[in-house]
């Protein structure tokens, strides 16, 4: 168990709901917007941990190993120590070992010994041009080859991006990567969603380091199924700075390998990696994955063009855009199956079998929701399902299980509950950030004030996303027929708080019961009013910092229908979506990726700001342009030209009573008055105009809507 040496960094204050916010697809992902959007997750949640070698390779190179290998590496010549204004040969190899044994384990018990009596030089210390073959020289110096299970390399493009960062507009390319040893020179494993560690190498400023390898450490989670935790490292002259991400934050130390706790912490963190497990790595071994070849277009590095990657592993968080054409191969990991246990002692664990991703909003710090296309062994087979898996926050456990149950039993309709949920559990522990990934002692959220988060999994029937809509109508329904449940949970004194595009699905074909479900309950609660949801969506007044009710909610839904208009084209080709439907919506459809592109917009850059930054400035944004109606109409006026064209009388008739409802009009709104104006425009508009409905289905000799 961990001592609380941990040492807060002077981060920004966090928003409240910023760690938990679901990141918005069609939004611009700059490095700067990336980099903004890091330092407001992880406020207040950057620690630096003087015991954090230990506490990451400790069960795996305890101090007395680490000095044999110093010993050994001394006697090769690979290493020298030496005494400040003492002649080389009257130091005694052994004293000083031991000197930088005592050395390191001060430092890991927070002890503030003076650790200059000894300086150690290092042959070929890290360079540009020489980081990996110094790593690895040290590694094969330690280890026999039949204990080596990993080593360092560099990315054999040094001319084009990392492949596999999901869409970012960035340059992004670790300086060296781990990998498996017997992959390693294998090019179609160079990219992010196989690496098992990615590192940085500068010549100075640490801090820099520190926030370019947290940028690796967030994609490698973001692309890899299954992830729990990363461990990466970066070298900045002598110092190097060791970091571990999960999602309640970061935490780092930094040592100077000159230095004689340095020295053999250095080593430790070497071994280690070299001799790590996948798990021991950060990988849940509830996750079964497998490797897959598929295809990836990157950009060249200093570029603005963002990655592309139209495989059907690749998650919707993607955006559309034209890549350079620099297409590769590789062999990307994919989840295969998942494992859910009832209790830790549970023997006979739920296997889902994984079909693929339909959702993707990982991260560092926050819940990292994945959604996976799945099968429950052992039931129909051909019944397709969703399986969630997120970090909820551990005070919102019991109250999210109990939500659930109080919907179901009080007959909530148009608001998909989860059939199971379940905890995950590693090493026979409950699967939480800080008692089981960091190994604190119970407490220890209160005493750091970070968030503690478990790994929940919650099975759900599968639905449709949104962006597979059929027509402006199919659209218009499912948002009323979300709003009838949003209703029903107000009658039940719940309140869902997190009202956005992605919460709302639809129905897999029009003969059932609803078009529209609202779904994602992790923040809802019965009228506890602190202010949650997805930016983009929040009520002005939320963003301001005022209570979260029932009106708020519903502006959140004015949001989702005004913003629809400017992230879609239109639907896309009946047949793409009829491929969607039969693979069930876990592909990016192959040649159709042409058709995705032009289907889905980027935002106007106004709407982009409300993605990022402060909440305060986003609130003001929204307000100054909703409150000028010649903006709002001349911004409709561009949209429609953007494929919304044929569609405008219709456009015309749904927006403005919403818009005056809450923003011209002094009444306060309400789910009837809301509900009323889609049902009524429905009844005008029944079909969508010639060539305007995707509707893959049919009754018999009529196109359904």
């Amino acid at each position: 168990i961990r001592l609380l040496l941990v040492i807060a960094q002077n981060y920004p204050t966090r928003d409240p709901s910023r760690s938990t916010l679901n990141p918005v697809r069609l939004s611009s992902h700059t490095r700067f917007d990336m980099e903004t959007d890091m330092k407001l997750e992880l406020a207040q949640a950057i620690f630096q941990s003087k015991d954090l070698v230990d506490a990451v390779f400790g069960h795996l190179v305890n101090l007395r190993k680490a000095e044999e290998y110093v010993e050994k590496l001394i006697a090769q010549g690979r290493v020298s120590v030496k005494q400040p204004k003492v002649s080389d040969d009257a130091v005694d190899a052994r004293t000083a070992i031991l000197s930088a044994s005592e050395a390191a384990q001060g430092y890991q018990l927070g002890q503030s010994r003076s650790d200059d009596s000894y300086v150690w030089s290092w042959t070929d210390i890290c360079t540009d041009d020489g980081s990996v073959k110094f790593l690895n020289d040290i590694i094969q110096g330690c280890l026999s080859d039949a204990h080596t299970k990993n080593l360092f390399v560099v990315p054999f493009d040094t001319t084009h991006a990392f492949p596999l960062a999901y869409g970012r507009r960035e340059d992004m390319r670790p300086d060296f990567i781990l990998l498996p040893k017997d992959k390693m020179f294998d090019a179609l494993y160079h990219n992010f969603s196989v690496i098992l560690s990615p590192g940085e190498l500068r010549t100075s400023d640490a801090s820099d380091s520190l926030l370019q390898v947290s940028r690796y450490n967030r994609v490698t989670n973001l692309t890899q199924p299954g992830r729990r935790f990363v461990i990466s490292m970066a070298f900045t002259g002598p110092t190097v700075t060791l970091v571990r991400t999960d999602q309640s934050g970061m935490e780092y130390c930094t040592f100077d390998i000159t230095s004689s706790g340095g020295a053999i912490n250095f080593i430790r963190v070497l071994v280690g990696f070299a001799i790590a497990s996948e798990q021991d790595l950060g990988l849940d071994p509830n996750v079964i994955s497998k490797m897959k070849k598929c295809h990836a277009t990157v950009s060249t590095l200093q570029s603005e063009d963002p990655y592309l990657s139209e495989d059907d592993w690749l998650s919707e968080s993607e955006e559309p855009v034209d890549a350079p054409p620099k297409r590769v191969e590789l062999v990307a990991r994919t989840a295969e199956a998942i494992y859910c246990r009832r209790s830790a002692t549970d023997t006979a664990p739920v296997h889902y079998k994984i079909l693929g991703l339909i959702y993707n909003a990982s991260s560092i710090c926050g819940r990292g929701v994945q959604t996976y296309v799945a099968q429950k062994e052992g039931t129909n087979g051909s019944r397709l399902l969703a399986l969630k898996r997120s970090w909820q926050e551990n005070k919102c456990l019991d109250s999210e299980q109990r939500i659930h149950r109080l919907a179901r039993d009080g007959g909530v309709t148009n608001v998909l509950l989860a059939n199971e949920i379940y905890r995950s559990y590693v090493d026979g522990r409950e699967d939480t950030t800080l008692y089981n990934i960091r190994n604190f002692a119970e407490g220890a959220a209160e005493t750091l004030g970070v968030e503690n988060r478990t790994l929940v999994y919650l099975e759900f029937d599968l639905k449709r996303p949104m962006r597979y809509f059929w027509s402006l109508q199919d659209f218009v329904m499912a948002i009323a027929d979300a709003m009838e449940g949003h209703k029903f949970l107000v009658e039940k004194k719940i309140l869902h708080r997190d009202i956005s595009e992605n919460n709302v699905v639809l129905a897999l074909n029009p003969s059932e019961s609803s078009r529209g479900y609202l779904i994602d309950l992790d923040m809802a609660t019965d009228y506890n009013y602190e202010e949650q949801g997805t930016t983009p969506y929040m009520a002005i007044s939320v963003l301001k910092g005022g209570n979260h009710g029932v009106r708020e909610d519903l502006e959140s839904f004015f949001y989702v229908i005004f913003l629809f208009f400017f992230s879609f084209r239109g639907p896309l080709p009946q047949g793409v979506l009829r491929e969607a439907h039969e693979n069930g919506y876990t592909k990016k459809l192959g040649d159709k990726g042409a058709a995705y592109r032009t289907h889905i917009l980027l935002w106007p850059e106004l709407m982009q700001q409300w993605s990022h930054g402060s909440f305060s400035a986003i609130a003001d944004s929204k307000r100054g342009f909703f409150e000028d109606t010649t903006e709002v109409e001349k911004a409709f006026q561009q949209r429609a030209v953007n494929g919304w064209d044929n569609e405008y009388e219709s456009m015309a008739h749904l927006f403005p009573p919403i818009y005056n409802m809450f923003v011209t009009d002094s009444s306060v709104p309400s789910h009837d008055s809301f509900i009323g104006i889609l049902r009524d425009w429905l009844k005008r508009f029944p079909v969508p105009p010639a060539g305007r409905n995707s509707c893959p289905f049919h009754n018999g000799k009529d196109q359904l809507v």
